[in-house]
């Protein structure tokens, strides 16, 4: 974990199937880039959702990290959505020795998540050929 407090790099990307278990379950996997500690991860976990109406869904999820850096702890994760574009997480980290952070956070779901994503990443490596550039254009 990063010690220092201060975030690497406010950035984590879950992505992964969901299968729906009737009306108002659902069950799938995941897979987690976080960049918001130095070095950052991958980990990879289920999650359950539930619809709690028509616009509004809980989800619950654990994942385990699998990059060396980062092995033998646990994310344990909480999220309220709105219509599937929008929503808010908690997120509670145990690493491999006992100690505990936690965050709370928004997120983008579905179509406004992929969107999103692509936009940064584009902007990403509009700024990696700039600083290869040495911040000139054209």
């Amino acid at each position: 974990m990063n010690r220092s407090r201060e975030p690497f790099l406010p950035f984590a990307l879950e992505v992964g199937p969901l299968a729906r278990l009737g009306r108002k379950n659902g069950l799938g996997a995941t897979v987690l880039l976080d960049l918001t500690h130095d070095p950052g991860f991958l980990a990879v976990g289920p999650r359950y959702r539930r619809w709690l109406d028509r616009s509004i869904t809980l989800d619950l999820g654990a994942s385990v990290p699998v990059t060396s850096n980062r092995q033998g702890g646990v994310l344990l994760r909480a999220g309220l959505s709105y219509a599937d574009l929008v929503g808010v997480t908690a997120r509670w980290e145990i690493d491999k020795r006992g100690r505990t952070a936690w965050g709370i956070g928004g997120e983008l779901e579905s179509k406004a998540g992929v969107i999103a994503t692509a936009i940064c990443a584009v902007a990403a490596g509009v700024g990696l050929l700039l600083f290869l550039g040495g911040g000139r254009i054209g």
